[in-house]
């Protein structure tokens, strides 16, 4: 004969596991994000690990080393290669924004018309 715990019994229990899990939670929270991108990551690349092994004959674990150091390799290329014209594009965009000033306080000179509403633009400016 099986006993049901009592309304009070299921309330101390659900609070005591509230507890516990913000305990866990809070004890843990510096390893979360890491362990997050972690799972992720592992869930993404494990069908590629996968494949190159049964496809390459290789171990898996030297897939998996090789998988990540391409990965690392990417992660340091990408910006050496993306920094220098976004450098190039930033100091072209500051070389011209007086010329695009100086327009912009010309086209606020002029009262904007649009069909019978007219705007006067030369306080905003």
């Amino acid at each position: 004969m099986e006993k049901s715990w009592s309304p009070n019994a299921k309330r101390i229990v659900a609070i005591g596991s509230i507890i516990a899990l913000y305990l866990l939670i809070s004890r843990v929270s510096d390893i979360l994000p890491p362990l997050c991108v972690t799972i992720i990551l592992s869930y993404f690349l494990s069908p590629i690990a996968n494949f190159l092994s049964t496809r390459l004959r290789l171990n898996r674990t030297l897939v998996v080393v090789i998988i990540y150091l391409v990965l690392i390799a990417i992660i340091i290329t990408l910006p050496a290669l993306l920094i220098p014209p976004l450098i190039a594009q930033i100091e072209s965009f500051l070389e011209g924004l007086p010329e695009l000033i100086q327009e912009l306080g010309e086209l606020y000179k002029q009262p904007l018309a649009i069909g019978d509403f007219t705007l006067d633009l030369r306080d905003v400016y």
